[in-house]
């Protein structure tokens, strides 16, 4: 039986020297990174809403509804 060498369609590999790892890396606690969900649009515009009328961000609203949920 004959031995076929299939081609190799993926090319060849890049370099250790070549790869770029950043999914390792730790993020530094003053940066910030993203927490991503889908809501429903109603539930978005509530939330937005009720943000603009108390003038803060969305950020801070989230954060000090998980701080209050948690109970601190």
């Amino acid at each position: 039986m004959a031995i076929i060498n299939k081609p190799n369609k993926k090319g060849t590999p890049p370099l250790p020297t070549e790869v770029k790892v950043q999914n390792l890396e730790k993020i530094a606690s003053n940066e910030k990174a993203q927490l991503k969900f889908d809501v429903s649009p109603e539930f978005k515009k509530e939330f937005k809403t009720y943000a603009l009328d108390h003038d803060i961000s969305m950020l801070e609203l989230l954060q000090k509804s998980f701080e209050y949920y948690k109970g601190s």
